[in-house]
């Protein structure tokens, strides 16, 4: 996902991205501990998605004060 799709979302829907992403990633770390995982490129992804969402949060946040 790019950041310029990201930073376009409303800070509702930037939570409750961060929460299924936080979700996706205990599936996965869970997944890698028991070796079914197949891509474990995901995990770096699902992170980096959450810093984008966090980023724009912040953004939005920092904006609106």
């Amino acid at each position: 996902m790019k950041y310029s799709e990201v930073k376009d979302k409303s800070l509702q829907d930037l939570e409750n991205m961060i929460k299924d992403l936080r979700l996706q990633l205990g599936k996965a770390r869970f997944e890698l501990a028991n070796n079914t995982l197949k891509n474990t490129s995901l995990i770096g992804k699902i992170k980096n998605d959450i810093a984008k969402s966090l980023t724009a949060i912040r953004e939005k946040r920092k904006t609106d004060v």
